[in-house]
């Protein structure tokens, strides 16, 4: 599979997607951030790093995991993956646009815990660690099991 071509500020995807921002490489691969046209809205795209596009197994996978982000479906808790398709011949993730930054800086900065739930806690949210640990949507089991999805 080829490289995945980077996207431009100003430039518009499949007369649909006009790219807002290209954000970072994240652990991943490529973040953009775009405006999607038809919905007027923006969208957060992910794309994956070249070395995963070269093996078809990997790119099946990544596809697999993001269409089971998709399936978890919508909360108020979580960033909703819209849908996954290919842009190209590069698999690419749309999802729900989020203001503000990243978990990671959240955490860091502390900001996750003021003033809510999370504040009488000495530390992170307790996450639950067991090999059989599965994401849940509306308390209904999607078979997912400790995957990052990001």
């Amino acid at each position: 599979m080829a490289a995945a071509r980077r996207w431009r500020v100003g430039e518009v995807v499949l007369d649909l997607y006009e790219v807002r921002e290209v954000i970072r490489s994240g652990g991943m691969g490529l973040v953009y951030r775009v405006h999607h046209r038809g919905w007027n809205v923006d969208l957060a795209v992910k794309t994956p790093r070249t070395a995963l596009l070269r093996s078809p197994e990997r790119v099946s996978d990544f596809e697999r995991e993001a269409e089971s982000w998709v399936g978890l479906g919508l909360h108020p808790h979580t960033v909703n993956c819209a849908y996954v398709r290919r842009v190209g011949s590069v698999p690419s993730v749309f999802a729900e646009w989020v203001d503000g930054g990243t978990l990671a800086e959240e955490v860091r900065n502390r900001r996750l815990y003021e003033g809510g739930a999370l504040r009488a806690q000495p530390g992170p949210a307790p996450v639950a660690r067991g090999p059989d640990h599965r994401c849940t949507a509306h308390g209904r089991p999607h078979g997912v099991r400790r995957r990052r999805l990001r």
